[in-house]
This record gives C-alpha cells, sequence and structure tokens, in this order.
C-alpha cells in the first residue's frame, strides 16, 4: 500500500532540476559549482522530493568526474550518504576558520560595486557556517565586516 501511494505521488509530481555539474575544477559555460549544485540537492531533499525522483535528476545533471564518482558510490549508499561523500571529493578544502579570516579581513575592490561586495560578504559567512564555523550574530558581523570593508567614503557617512 504504501509502494502504491509513493508511486501515485511519483507520477503527479513533477521533477526536480538541477544545473549541471562536472566536477570540473573551474565549471563550464552552463554549469555551476559543487556549493551551488549540492545546496539545491539538500533543498530537494528537505521538500521530501522522492528519492527516485531526485537520483533520476542527480544522474541527468552530472558529467564527467562528478558522474564517475556517483555511478561508483551510488549503488551502496543513499542519497544522503552519498551527498557527503560527494562533499568530501568536491566540497570547499577550506576549514572554518580559514573562512572566517577571508571574511574578516575582505575589502571592497577599486572596481566592485557596493552590491557585489556586499553579496561577496554574504557568500563568504554563508560558505563560513556551512563549514561549522561558529558566529555568535551574523547579521551583526555581516555589518560589521560590511562598514570595515566598504571603500566608498559617501556612504561610509
Amino acid at each position: 500500500m504504501e509502494q502504491m501511494e509513493r508511486l501515485l505521488k511519483d507520477v503527479h509530481y513533477k521533477p526536480p532540476t538541477l544545473s549541471s555539474f562536472s566536477g570540473e575544477r573551474l565549471p563550464c559555460a552552463g554549469e555551476v559549482s559543487f556549493e551551488v549544485w549540492v545546496r539545491k540537492v539538500e533543498r530537494h531533499l528537505q521538500r521530501d522530493t522522492s528519492e527516485h525522483l531526485l537520483y533520476n535528476q542527480i544522474m541527468k545533471s552530472m558529467k564527467g568526474p562528478a558522474l564517475t564518482l556517483f555511478l561508483l558510490m551510488s549503488g551502496d549508499l543513499n542519497l544522503s550518504e552519498t551527498r557527503i561523500s560527494m562533499r568530501s571529493s568536491f566540497g570547499s578544502a577550506e576549514k572554518g576558520i580559514s573562512l572566517l579570516q577571508t571574511l574578516f579581513f575582505s575589502t571592497q575592490s577599486e572596481d566592485e560595486d557596493v552590491a557585489s561586495f556586499s553579496r561577496r560578504l554574504q557568500i563568504a559567512l554563508n560558505m563560513a557556517i556551512t563549514s561549522r564555523a561558529y558566529i555568535d550574530d551574523r547579521e551583526g558581523t555581516l555589518c560589521k565586516v560590511f562598514w570595515k570593508g566598504v571603500r566608498r567614503s559617501e556612504i561610509k557617512l
């Protein structure tokens, strides 16, 4: 009965779409980095997407070294375990403390607009948090780092 309900759910469910990921150091045109790709997979897992449907979409989204590794692992592991193994192969090797250091010493470059600088800080903060770095006050930390690193004097008024 439970299996029949799952099949009916799968028939009426539009499969998730995932961006292309190859596992190459620098993504090619139309591909995304591992961090972007895995966050989308995690979102679908949190939404209770059928593992069978998600598995098929993952297979369609991968190519190159990522697909090879996924095929080697996927027979023995469920999707959550496979995701963890993929993170160890393709995820950022930087540790939380290193990512925090990058965040705290960030400054706006000469050719960078304020919005781009702000987005870069938010990405750096999220990467540090994802790597399990402890940050007591996320919003306050982001504000302090922004005001310390912004270059335009008219904004600092």
